[in-house]
C-alpha cells in the first residue's frame, strides 16, 4: 500500500512546500551538487565483495554557471561542486546528481524514486536502476541522470525532477548500507 503525499511528508520529515505534495507521491527537487563521470581508466569488475580489480574512475565536478556553459573543476572526493544557476546535459550525458531534501525512510517502511512524467518527457531519466531506498535509509538520495534526446536540456538547483512514494514493508529492518547519511551525489562504491 502507498502512502499518500501528505502521510510521506509527516512521516520523512520533509519540509515540502504544497507544489510539491501530490496525491501519492512528493516531488523532491535537485540538489546543488553533481558529479561528471569523465573517463573509466580500465575495466571495471564488479563483484558482491564491492571489490574492483583494474580500476580507476575519474569523474569532474562543476559548477552550475549559466543556461549556456557549465565548467568541470577536477573531482575530489568529499568536495563536490555547487550548482549556481542551470546545468546543460548535453545529449546522451550521464550525470550522478542529488536530490535537495534529505529523506528520512523509518523501519517498517520503503521508497521509490521515479522520475516526474513532465521531465521524461523531455527524454531525461533520473535512475538507471537504483530507485529504491531502503528502510532506514537517511540521506540526499542520489540520481543517476541522463539526458535521452537529441538536444541539450537544463536543469536547475531547486528544479521538482522526482518523485517519492512510500510503501509499507512487510518486515522491519534497518539499512547499514554503505551510502548511509550520504550528504552529495556519490560515485558507485561498488567499483571500488
Amino acid at each position: 500500500m502507498y502512502l499518500s503525499g501528505r502521510s510521506i511528508v509527516k512521516l520523512c520529515g520533509l519540509d515540502a512546500e504544497e507544489v510539491q505534495i501530490q496525491p501519492n507521491s512528493v516531488d523532491l527537487t535537485l540538489g546543488s551538487h553533481f558529479w561528471i563521470p569523465s573517463e573509466w581508466d580500465s575495466t571495471i569488475v564488479m563483484d558482491t565483495t564491492r571489490i574492483a580489480h583494474n580500476c580507476g574512475i575519474a569523474g569532474e565536478m562543476g559548477l552550475m554557471l549559466t543556461e549556456k556553459e557549465y565548467a568541470h573543476p577536477q573531482y575530489e572526493s568529499g568536495n563536490p561542486a555547487k550548482i549556481r544557476k542551470g546545468l546543460i546535459i548535453e545529449p546522451q550525458e550521464n550525470i550522478i546528481m542529488s536530490t535537495r531534501e534529505k529523506v528520512k525512510i523509518p523501519k517498517g517502511y520503503i521508497g521509490i524514486v521515479d522520475g516526474r512524467s513532465s521531465i521524461g518527457r523531455w527524454f531525461i531519466s533520473i535512475h538507471c536502476t537504483a530507485g529504491f531506498i531502503d528502510q532506514g535509509f537517511e540521506g540526499n538520495v542520489t540520481l543517476e541522470v541522463t539526458n535521452h534526446s537529441n538536444q541539450r536540456l537544463a536543469v536547475w538547483e531547486g528544479q521538482r525532477i522526482c518523485q517519492l512514494r512510500v510503501a509499507i514493508a512487510e518486515e522491519s529492518h534497518q539499512y547499514y548500507g554503505v551510502y548511509q547519511y550520504q550528504n552529495y551525489p556519490c560515485p558507485s562504491k561498488g567499483a571500488r
